[in-house]
């Protein structure tokens, strides 16, 4: 599952519709890990900030269930991993409450998390700094280079390798695989 992408779509409705500024999903993705002020203050003035991210706060959850699914051939690798007991979790960026709707709505991706990292877990501390991996494998109570994480930004394969753990770049989101 890619949030960037979802994301992308509930920002440019908010701006095009409300706004009537139109953006690319290219011009957003260099900006999705970013807050949602940092982002919409990217095109609008400060004093419409607010009522955008309040706009954006409502529209994102029906942006997620059209448009939120797993990529094909993930449950599969999920459940195939799952029963050989390995070990499987969730780093992101996101907050457990935006997490949370992606769980309830993808009981694949739920039942694999064992280990559940948001940014309600590191406050201040974001990509592209190591310390949500770093949490992560301290939770699995293992070693960063046991450890493989999947990324599909340039900022996750930083984090990746920062923290120590092997990188599996995925290009699923929307950063180009030779980026990568």
């Amino acid at each position: 599952f890619d949030a960037g992408d979802v994301m992308a779509l509930a920002y440019q409705y908010v701006l095009r519709e409300k706004f009537q500024v139109a953006v690319t999903a290219d011009a957003l993705s260099t900006l999705l890990g970013e807050s949602p002020y940092a982002v919409l203050n990217t095109w609008l003035p400060k004093n419409e900030v607010k009522a955008a991210y309040e706009l954006y706060k409502q529209v994102y959850p029906g942006f997620l269930k059209r448009e939120g699914r797993l990529f094909d051939g993930v449950a599969q690798v999920l459940a195939q991993l799952h029963g050989q007991g390995v070990c499987t979790g969730i780093v992101t960026s996101q907050t457990r409450a935006r997490t949370g709707m992606v769980l309830k709505l993808l009981p694949a991706l739920s039942s694999a998390a064992e280990v559940l990292v948001t940014y309600d877990d590191t406050v201040g501390r974001k990509k592209p700094d190591p310390y949500p991996i770093q949490l992560a494998v301290s939770r699995l109570s293992t070693k960063p280079g046991t450890v493989f994480f999947v990324g599909d930004s340039i900022s996750d394969i930083e984090d990746i390798h920062r923290a120590g753990a092997i990188t599996v770049a995925v290009a699923w989101g929307l950063t180009p695989l030779p980026l990568l």
